[in-house]
């Protein structure tokens, strides 16, 4: 399995699109956090207004606030499609003749995906702090821990801390679950343009539902109801600590959680019952 894993890695670095997508995303991830407001206001106990500089921490401020790592999803669907070419050139016939299992084969496709997703991520992140700090300068942690900007109140540095490690650790769990989600439905398909048709669907057609009846204006008991398995929406929530209440947080894990298992579970059980030609 690990020999597979290499093979995969070594295809993959030898990919120009790779580069390409990743430099052209995280171009883009730096110009957000460079051109976004550095600011911040809140309010002390006096209740005198204080406006101060996030520095550094605008870059992660950037990314929670846009919410622009879903963007990450979409990424995560180009890489799936360069494992959809064993099946199309026939090589993973050969592959499975050698003697290795069929679970084996399916973990190394998904490991090697949930590596890529967490290198992208860290990518992502280191980015945009970079070029938070390059325009923005360093700013000051100790008045910046003070700030929820959606409260406008101060919090303790370690609450804000302790919430910024929650928000970042909830995306990437939310990332490596799209990862998944892709991987279960190469297996399932055993076609790159099926799966990545299937893919996007699946990420963008619930959240496109809800937009559009959001705004038409009507029927807000059917939104509640796609919003709770819309995987976009759902995991953009577990970005939001400090801010939604334990309860939402909650409900938006399990929903992620679900979705990884079904698709972890579906694909593994279909590629192992599947005829390989």
């Amino acid at each position: 399995m690990l020999n597979l894993m290499k093979a995969d890695f070594y295809r993959i670095l030898r990919s120009k699109g790779l580069y390409i997508s990743f430099g052209l995303y995280w171009l883009f991830t730096a110009g957000v956090s460079a051109l976004l407001r550095n600011n911040a206001s809140y309010i002390d106990e006096s209740n005198v207004p204080h406006i101060i500089d996030l520095g550094y921490l605008k870059g992660i401020d950037a990314l929670l606030i846009t919410d622009i790592s879903t963007l990450i999803y979409v990424f995560a669907a180009a890489l799936f499609v360069l494992g959809a070419a064993d099946f199309s050139s026939g090589a993973i016939k050969n592959t499975l003749l050698s003697g290795l299992t069929r679970t084996k084969y399916f973990f190394s496709k998904l490991f090697t995906s949930w590596i890529l997703i967490v290198i992208f991520f860290i990518g992502n992140l280191a980015v945009s702090v970079l070029s938070a700090t390059i325009f923005h300068g360093f700013g000051s942690i100790e008045d910046s821990a003070t700030v929820v900007q959606l409260y406008g109140q101060a919090i303790p540095t370690a609450d804000f801390i302790r919430d910024l490690l929650c928000n970042m650790g909830g995306l990437l769990f939310g990332a490596i679950t799209a990862a998944t989600i892709g991987i279960g439905l190469l297996f399932i398909t055993r076609s790159g343009a099926a799966m990545l048709a299937t893919y996007l669907g699946i990420m963008f057609g619930l959240n496109l539902i809800v937009t559009i009846v959001m705004f038409i204006g009507k029927d807000f008991d059917f939104i509640a109801g796609i919003a709770r398995i819309d995987f976009i929406n759902q995991s953009a929530i577990l970005g939001t600590f400090g801010q939604s209440t334990a309860e939402n947080i909650a409900k938006a894990f399990a929903a992620v959680a679900v979705w990884l298992a079904a698709s972890l579970s579906a694909g593994l059980l279909v590629f192992r019952k599947s005829e390989i030609k």
